[in-house]
């Protein structure tokens, strides 16, 4: 049996409800960096959460687009509510309809009821106008990983009122591995695999890294089970007799599959995706590691937090700068100049 000295324990420390570290070690020189790679995939792309899916406004006005009972319009507030962090009790899919009267600022924490738990309580939504009425449905869904607005489309033709929007359903906001070398019976021939870990507030960290755990035990089960099997019969092939052609064989042309940027005059910036940009292969190969699909997606993150992404550099930010400001856009807590 190979052993890779995997640790029967776990060190962590604790930065908050939903910010830790794991230390995991010793562990055998060369597997650091796989064991890390393979956790930040599953923890990103497998972990299951709840996130809005579609929006419905009722009072949406079906000739102008225009909504006449809030100060908001429709890009404003589907940008708005697409930021919410929730958990659903029961259920794969939940539609919340709720209607709002008067002057009133909304926010995320008027949606909740039994059944619908958010985190980001104080997440402004919309404002109803003085002696208006609103009635708003928003559709949340269980999923994982990242799903672009138009995967969750199912209708043929989709009602003028109804809006789908993006959805990152993992609870993993930020997942880092780091591997350092360590010393082992005399010999630096071992090594430490330090994970760090911060949620949305929707999972505990521990419950997070245990799913994941479970996950990999789940699926790698079948391959350690020692029973014997039979080897299924092969099927017996009949003898054809082809005739002899003396044409000779034609080359095969072969397609190569291309996927050309999508024109990006006409879009409104709100569906500008990333891979439309004109950026280098380096600067796409590092963001499409991470939950950032839409260039609005850059607006609600700042530039420390975008440097502290495993191999995001600077060259990398300057362009997704250039780039936000080609659209009157700037990173969070930044300004146009």
């Amino acid at each position: 049996m190979i052993n890779l000295n995997v640790p029967e324990t776990v060190k962590y420390k604790t930065h908050s409800k939903v910010h830790c570290e794991y230390i995991l070690e010793p562990i055998k020189k060369g597997y650091g960096e796989t064991l890390g790679s393979f956790m930040k995939d599953l923890l990103i792309n497998e972990l299951e959460g709840y996130s809005p899916v579609s929006i419905t406004f009722p009072d949406l006005d079906k000739k102008t687009k225009k909504l006449e009972g809030t100060e908001e319009q429709i890009i404003d507030i589907v940008m708005n509510i697409k930021n919410i962090i929730c958990n659903v009790d029961d259920g794969e899919v939940y539609s919340r309809k709720i209607k709002f009267k008067g002057e009133k600022k909304v926010y995320a924490k008027d949606l909740v009821d039994d059944r619908l738990e958010i985190v980001n309580k104080d997440l402004y939504l919309f404002t109803v106008k003085k002696g208006k009425s609103f009635e708003i449905e928003i559709d949340f869904k269980m999923g994982h990983g990242y799903v672009l607005s138009y995967e969750h489309k199912k209708e043929k033709k989709v009602p003028y009122n109804k809006f789908y929007v993006d959805s990152f359903f993992s609870p993993v906001v930020f997942i880092d591995s780091k591997v350092k070398p360590i010393r082992l019976g005399g010999e630096m021939n071992h090594e430490s695999l330090v994970v760090e870990l911060k949620t949305n507030g929707t999972k505990d960290p521990n419950d997070a890294i245990a799913d994941i755990a479970h996950m990999v035990v789940e699926r790698l089960s079948i391959m350690a089970e020692k029973r014997e099997r039979k080897p299924d019969p092969e099927p017996v092939a009949e003898e054809v007799v082809e005739e002899k052609d003396d044409t000779p064989a034609q080359p095969q042309a072969v397609e190569e599959e291309t996927i050309p940027r999508r024109n990006i005059e006409n879009l409104p910036v709100e569906e500008i995706e990333v891979m439309d940009l004109d950026l280098s292969q380096r600067a796409k190969n590092c963001i499409k590691n991470f939950q950032y699909r839409k260039l609005v997606d850059f607006t609600r993150v700042s530039a420390d937090e975008l440097m502290r992404l495993k191999n995001f550099g600077q060259k990398t930010l300057n362009e997704i700068r250039e780039k936000l400001a080609e659209h009157s856009l700037t990173l969070r807590g930044e300004t146009l100049e």
